[in-house]
């Protein structure tokens, strides 16, 4: 393929939601990590020798479980536009478990 049959807009698109999709989904990663790590905490803590317990912090999940539902709309919204360029630039689309419905 030679330069002049290059689209650069069609791949700078592809390049863009890419990029945007995944730092988002780095973004739920980490949300994700702080509920498993609140879990965690309290898990760790069950002294069953001791009797020791700690009751569970719900202080942060809503906002957690607020923010990861705001990243799951969003690349719900970019997943089939990304995808769509992808193909176009011949580049990979995005696969996400759960969401494969909106490819």
């Amino acid at each position: 393929m030679s330069d002049d049959q290059i689209n650069y807009e069609v791949i700078g698109r592809d390049v863009y939601l890419s990029k945007k999709i995944h730092s988002l989904i780095r973004s739920r990663q980490s949300e994700l990590k702080g509920i498993a790590g609140a879990i965690n905490e309290t898990c760790l803590t069950y002294s069953r020798l001791t009797n020791e317990y700690r009751l569970f912090n719900y202080g942060n999940i809503p906002v957690a479980i607020e923010t990861i539902q705001s990243i799951d709309n969003q690349l719900k919204e970019l997943l089939p536009e990304q995808n769509k360029w992808a193909k176009i630039a011949g580049g990979e689309p995005i696969i996400i478990e759960g969401l494969n419905d909106v490819r």
